[in-house]
């Protein structure tokens, strides 16, 4: 009887300490991948602010362009040092 109560304690503990491993280990692979969710979080922040950035500086460089074709000579050809510059500048 003393020899079952013996084995089944020994059976129980190692059982306990399967589980204790198993929840540390998931506890370990959750902490990661929070932190890797973080982190795709933060891309996504900085993303959204450079597409952001780049739709502003695309409005102002359109606006640009319409306020100088409206303006007066804007319809004057160039001399051709202006002209190579602004095909290097508007391909």
């Amino acid at each position: 009887m003393i020899r079952l109560l013996v084995i089944g304690t020994v059976v129980a503990l190692l059982a306990a300490g399967v589980q204790s491993w198993r929840v540390t280990r998931l506890s370990e692979q959750l902490t990661a991948a929070q932190s890797q969710l973080g982190a795709y979080a933060e891309a996504a922040a900085i993303r959204a602010r450079q597409d952001a950035e780049q739709a502003r500086l695309r409005d102002a460089a359109a606006a640009l362009d319409e306020d100088l074709s409206h303006m007066e000579g804007g319809d004057a050809p160039l001399d051709a040092y202006l002209s190579d510059a602004a095909r290097k500048l508007w391909p």
